[in-house]
């Protein structure tokens, strides 16, 4: 049975600048027109494993065009189609070097093949449309346009180089004979195999992010004339060439009951809404960026997902934000968010600090959360549940918490507001600051400062501690505690009469007739028990 695109595609439209409102609408007609002929690859290898996932499109009606390196190892498999539930089998699998391309015979009848246009007639700056897919089953449609390459920066290896001369875009070889366009659409290796199309709908390239270091590293599609040359290799005829396009602005496609497509600018947004039961956890794993975590009276999680570069891209940058891919598991009981630099957090090192990558996530105020990033913040607030969050370089904030809060941080800061629930935080290099928290606290830094405040009479221990920074108690003036702070090097001082062992590095003791245990440890830095 056919599915409609509102399942598998944002529903929204963005006009796009230049483009009159009918043209955009037959661009979202003529991919929906491409999609009916995409497909999914579930490849597998010798051994019956899965390898890597792929997209690829029909040029014969049993013939899948797609990249190479997608039927890397590849010896069986089955090419789904985007829009339907079919799956047809793999009967052969040509590998061609020369083109950068492979050729997949499927058991396949009744899909129309697509037509493809001219790429010759490209120019540098034309406007560009790459269809593929961000997730398992949802389908996007990213704007971009062609890029030029001065012949001066050939590579040393001398594989090829873009020529741009005048506004015509010459490509150089760069895989034996193929011949590459190059694009500022952000292309992921889920996007890789899948269709590239002109301004008026025609296919004029397959889709891959290319590796390799320096120039060669970026976002191409293998032209179609290339394409083309592969068929005429291997003595497979193309479609019908008649009509020539998909379509014509002035006798549009007739209207489908399809959604219109979303077509992306950037490819640097996502937006996802599942529902979900209340109680529920969501976990985030990535290798960079904020993570702010919300909340709504609604079951249901709303992720937005954005990445751009700081200052100036270039294209290393460019890269670097491509390489980097997020998958979201979703299901009634819970939602996990994964996302990471497929050559490796280590490989862009360079370029991290460029990078503005953040995770917005509202849940249902009743939730569990368990939030790691590498490199980056992280914020929650007004939760119901189980807090869990780590950061090698970012400052943690957590407020309004009814439930245990577990929290670490290498060089950042933490802070704590309104915590009711167990509460640990631990801290390399950063500081910690704890306000009106009403269950156990235990917060440790080794570098910074520690500054905790308290407004209403605690129940539980308070252990606050530091090796080379100053330690801050405020409390109440009728708050009631036993008190137990010391010092090794550094001075210590108090508002409050405390009875019991007072030196000038030591309070041993209790406060207003005494309570839970407040326990303050520093080595090298002061102590100061003030009066709110």
């Amino acid at each position: 049975m056919k599915k409609t695109l509102l399942s598998i595609i944002t529903v929204t439209i963005t006009l796009l600048s230049g483009l009159t409102v009918a043209t955009a609408q037959n661009i979202s007609q003529a991919v929906n027109k491409v999609l009916d002929s995409t497909v999914v690859l579930d490849l597998k290898n010798a051994e019956g494993r899965q390898t890597r996932a792929g997209r690829g499109f029909f040029i014969r009606h049993n013939y899948v065009v797609t990249n190479i390196h997608v039927v890397e190892n590849v010896v069986s498999g089955y090419a789904q189609l985007v829009n339907e539930n079919r799956k047809f089998k793999i009967v052969n699998i040509v590998r061609d070097d020369e083109h950068g391309l492979a050729l997949l015979k499927v058991d396949a009848s009744g899909v129309q093949p697509l037509i493809l246009g001219n790429s010759n007639t490209v120019k540098y700056n034309d406007t560009v449309y790459v269809v593929g897919n961000m997730s398992a089953s949802e389908i996007e449609v990213s704007e971009g346009t062609i890029m030029g390459r001065d012949v001066d920066n050939i590579s040393a290896s001398g594989q090829g180089s873009i020529i741009m001369i005048g506004d015509r875009v010459i490509t150089g070889s760069y895989s034996g004979n193929a011949e590459w366009l190059r694009v500022t659409t952000q292309i992921s290796r889920r996007m890789s195999g899948g269709p590239v199309l002109n301004s008026k709908g025609e296919i004029i390239g397959v889709a891959t992010h290319r590796g390799g270091t320096g120039w060669e590293i970026g976002n191409y599609a293998v032209s179609s004339e290339t394409v083309t040359a592969l068929l005429t290799k291997h003595n497979v005829k193309t479609a019908n060439p008649t009509p020539s396009v998909i379509y014509h602005p002035a006798t549009p496609l007739k209207t489908t009951k399809k959604a219109d497509v979303n077509i992306n600018k950037s490819a640097n947004r996502i937006e996802r809404t599942y529902n979900v039961n209340p109680g529920g956890s969501l976990t985030v794993n990535s290798d960079i960026g904020n993570v702010d975590v919300q909340t709504t009276a609604q079951n249901r999680v709303e992720i937005v997902f954005t990445k751009k570069a700081k200052r100036g891209i270039d294209s290393m940058v460019q890269a670097a934000l491509a390489d980097f891919e997020v998958t979201v598991d979703a299901t009634r009981s819970g939602v996990s968010i994964r996302g990471e630099f497929q050559r490796g957090r280590n490989y862009w090192q360079r370029q991290l600090s460029r990078l503005d990558i953040r995770f917005l996530v509202t849940v249902p105020r009743r939730y569990n959360v368990d939030l790691y990033t590498t490199s980056g913040n992280i914020t929650t607030n007004s939760l119901t549940g189980e807090v869990q969050g780590h950061t090698s370089a970012g400052n943690i904030h957590v407020d309004d918490i009814i439930g245990p809060v577990q929290t670490q941080t290498s060089a950042g800061n933490l802070r704590f507001s309104g915590v009711k629930g167990p509460l640990s935080g631990r801290s390399s290099a950063g500081n910690i600051t704890i306000t009106n928290c009403q269950g156990s606290v235990d917060a440790k830094t080794s570098a910074g400062n520690v500054r905790a405040k308290m407004i209403t009479q605690p129940r539980h221990q308070w252990i606050l501690q530091t090796s080379a920074g100053n330690i801050t108690g405020t409390l109440n003036s009728n708050v009631a505690v036993d008190i137990d702070a010391r010092t090794s090097i550094g001075s210590l001082s108090t508002d409050f009469a405390v009875r019991g062992n007072v030196t000038r590095s030591r309070l041993h003791g209790t406060i207003n007739g005494g309570g839970p245990l407040l326990k303050m440890r520093t080595s090298a830095g002061n102590i100061r028990l003030l009066r709110n």
